[in-house]
C-alpha cells in the first residue's frame, strides 16, 4: 500500500488522517453484511487523550473510500452540532458519534470538510495489486 499526503500511518499502523489533535483511522474487519465489507473506525487523540472505536461502517470497498465515508459522517455530525447551537433543538445527525466528540467535531468541521474533498478528488491510497 502506497500512501500520499495527507494520509498517514497511525499509531495503530493503519491508514489515517489527522484532524486537529486526533487521528481518524479505519480497518476492514473481514466480515461481510449483505456482501458489503464491514469496517472498524478509530478516533485516537494525541497526548494521552481518549480513543473511540466502533465497527458500524459497511460498504466501502477500499481504505480511501472508508475514510471518505467517515469524514462525511463526521461532517454531518459537526453540522448537527452547529444547528443545535443556533436553533436550540436536537438535530437528526446528533447521535452519529459519542457525545464526547461534539465539541471536537464542531471545532474542526472545516478541516473535516477539506479532508473529505481532498480524498474525493485524489487517489491518495494505492493498494498493492
Amino acid at each position: 500500500m502506497k500512501l500520499h499526503d495527507p494520509i498517514k500511518i497511525s499509531s495503530r499502523l493503519l491508514p489515517s488522517v489527522r484532524i486537529g489533535d486526533a487521528f481518524l483511522s479505519v480497518e476492514p474487519t473481514g466480515t461481510l453484511r449483505d456482501n458489503k465489507p464491514q469496517w472498524r473506525w478509530y478516533i485516537d487523540f494525541l497526548y494521552g487523550g481518549p480513543s473511540f472505536t466502533e465497527s458500524d461502517l459497511y460498504g466501502p470497498q477500499s481504505h480511501q473510500k472508508a475514510l471518505e465515508c467517515m469524514l462525511s459522517f463526521l461532517g454531518a455530525f459537526a453540522e448537527s452540532v452547529r444547528c443545535e447551537e443556533f436553533k436550540g433543538r436536537k438535530s437528526e445527525n446528533s447521535d452519529l458519534f459519542p457525545e464526547e466528540l461534539r465539541e471536537w467535531s464542531y471545532l474542526h468541521s472545516d478541516e473535516i470538510t477539506m479532508l473529505e474533498l481532498e480524498l474525493q478528488e485524489n487517489v491518495l491510497i494505492e493498494d498493492d495489486e
